[in-house]
């Protein structure tokens, strides 16, 4: 699979984004993330290796892994859980705090392993907003994946679909911010995008 996968995902979540009003509030970075969303599952589902995904409900071994997020992503993800029964999303709050504190000295690389605060019993507290990369890998063998081995056949041509649309998405904003303290500035943050632009960098 060539980089053609990741302009065809740039290309479609341009697409999605051309008729929304440029984003002037939350609510619009939300509108934002949605659209870009639909529009790559629509093209993933699409993949010739589509049907080869062996990732199912409580299987989150790629959930331990760090994941970059952009502003847009970081606010569906807030309204997400601001949606949740309220002690669920005080709980989930909570934990999103507790890992962006814990975590916050460590490097891309050493976050390798530590599971997603918004797992809740091996599955996302969040599912349906969860963020382009989560949506875009697809693995192809559960084991490898549980064995954390050094190759894992997975779904590249949804990946790289995935990796385009986030940088349509993110285009006009600061640069992808790891996703434990993207999300923990935002919170509750009166101006998000300024709280998004102080928090740490992927890779950082």
């Amino acid at each position: 699979m060539t980089q053609t996968a990741f302009y065809r995902g740039l290309e479609a979540a341009q697409q999605a984004l051309q008729d929304l009003e440029p984003a002037a509030s939350p609510d619009d970075w939300v509108a934002r993330a949605a659209a870009v969303a639909r529009k790559l599952d629509a093209h993933a589902a699409a993949t010739p290796d589509a049907g080869r995904a062996a990732c199912r409900p409580g299987c989150a071994h790629c959930c331990r892994h760090p994941v970059g997020v952009t502003l847009a992503e970081a606010l569906a993800l807030r309204a997400a859980i601001d949606q949740l029964p309220a002690d669920a999303s005080q709980q989930l709050r909570a934990r999103v705090r507790r890992s962006a504190l814990a975590t916050a000295a460590r490097s891309w690389a050493e976050l390798a392993r530590e599971p997603c605060p918004l797992l809740a019993a091996d599955r996302c507290a969040v599912y349906a907003a969860r963020p382009l990369p989560c949506r875009g890998w697809r693995s192809a063998d559960a084991d490898a994946c549980a064995a954390a081995a050094a190759e894992v056949p997975f779904d590249r041509e949804a990946f790289l679909l995935a990796l385009g649309a986030a940088q349509a998405l993110g285009a006009s904003d600061p640069a992808p911010r790891e996703l434990r303290a993207a999300l923990a500035a935002v919170l509750d943050a009166a101006d998000p995008a300024a709280a998004f632009a102080r928090a740490r960098l992927a890779g950082g």
